[in-house]
């Protein structure tokens, strides 16, 4: 297994909630390659004994969200490409694939080699061994495909710090009209989140990016956004049927107090 940081070792808490949640409620979530992909690591690292119902259901009800979107772009430009940023062995590829979009992949070098050894390379899911805040993933993806764009960021900003996020963000004007969508905490979801991090062994792993105000976002950034959606987390899950209670309530709070949300913002003009 290749030698991943503190952050990068996250990347199986996202696939321990999907294949938890294909497996227990796929009315939800069915993704039948993470639980393809489970069948072939060291069962310790899907060990989810420490986790709570509710924790494995958030990772899962994350890509279930992102499939929403993903879904919504590719009915309105389905030769588009749809990029996501700091996959790690994200498979939203296999569950979203409509036969004729282009998918990207990015990530640090280790977890590229990592996703390459275990899930492969697909004619049109490309991967692209870069850090998320450098040029060079952009530009290959622009001269690879003329877009239209959607990118996700899933799981990824709360780890780092707002002027990181932010000049990020700015620089996807280079793709022209695009959309972004992403999960967003807020500062009440973000202390809930490291004390859960820290319940998973994952002390030495910070997160600060926060989200009150999606509109607030915008006006912070120097290049044209607005805001196309902000949505509780939870609020696009309908089947609900055989959650535990305090799942349920957690769902429910966590909406209320807009603790975690989806975001979808166009960057650098009008969206056609």
């Amino acid at each position: 297994m290749a030698d991943l940081d503190s952050v990068e070792s996250t990347l199986f808490i996202p696939l321990q909630g999907r294949v938890y949640c294909s497996r227990n409620f796929p009315g939800i979530l069915r993704d039948d390659r993470a639980l393809e992909l489970a069948a072939t690591l060291d069962p310790a690292l899907l060990d989810w004994g420490g986790q709570s119902q509710y924790a494995l259901m958030a990772s899962a009800v994350r890509a279930h969200n992102v499939d929403h979107f993903v879904a919504d772009f590719l009915a309105r430009h389905p030769t588009g490409a749809v990029l996501s940023l700091g996959c790690g062995l994200e498979t939203a590829f296999w569950r979203d694939d409509n036969g004729s979009a282009t998918f990207f992949e990015v990530d640090l070098p280790d977890v590229i080699d990592l996703r390459r050894r275990t899930l492969g390379e697909p004619a049109r899911d490309l991967l692209v061994a870069s850090s998320v805040f450098e040029d060079a993933w952009a530009q290959r993806v622009r001269a690879s495909h003329p877009g239209p764009y959607l990118l996700v960021a899933a799981g990824l900003f709360h780890y780092f710090d707002r002027r990181q996020v932010l000049r990020l963000i700015d620089g996807l004007a280079s793709f022209g009209t695009c959309e972004l969508t992403f999960d967003a905490l807020n500062r009440r979801g973000m202390r809930r989140m490291g004390g859960y991090l820290r319940q998973l062994g994952h002390e030495d792993v910070t997160m600060s990016f926060s989200v009150d105000d999606a509109r607030e976002l915008t006006a912070e950034l120097s290049v044209p956004a607005r805001v196309l959606d902000d949505l509780p987390y939870y609020s696009l899950v309908g089947d609900r049927h055989g959650l535990s209670p305090v799942t349920r309530a957690s769902f429910a709070v966590s909406d209320r107090l807009g603790m975690l949300r989806m975001i979808r913002l166009e960057i650098g003009g009008a969206v056609r």
